[in-house]
């Protein structure tokens, strides 16, 4: 599962996965093997968020520009505009 999430660390990953299972969002099954495994699977209740992290998504997708903008005031982020306006000189009449 770490290797799909990315840069995340066992620690966290382990403890966000007992947490949802704790909610009821995931189902743990363990193995009895050698080397041990552990599949987990959404459950019911956690397929019942799917829809709304979609839209959270969707959202996130549309309004982008707009928290980039945000913290690029906030914490003098460059955005990719402002980047290429500095990367890329105005064109200037040859005289």
């Amino acid at each position: 599962m770490k290797k799909y999430i990315g840069d995340i660390s066992f620690k966290t990953l382990s403890s966000t996965l007992k947490e949802l299972e704790a909610d009821q969002s995931v189902h743990r099954k363990e193995y009895s093997q050698i080397p041990p495994k552990v599949e987990y699977s959404l459950t019911e209740r956690g397929k019942s968020l799917i829809p709304i992290l979609d839209g959270m998504c969707e959202w996130g997708d549309k309004n982008s520009f707009l928290i980039a903008a945000r913290l690029s005031a906030i914490f003098a982020i460059p955005t990719c505009s402002s980047m290429m306006k500095t990367a890329v000189p105005a064109a200037r009449p040859v005289s």
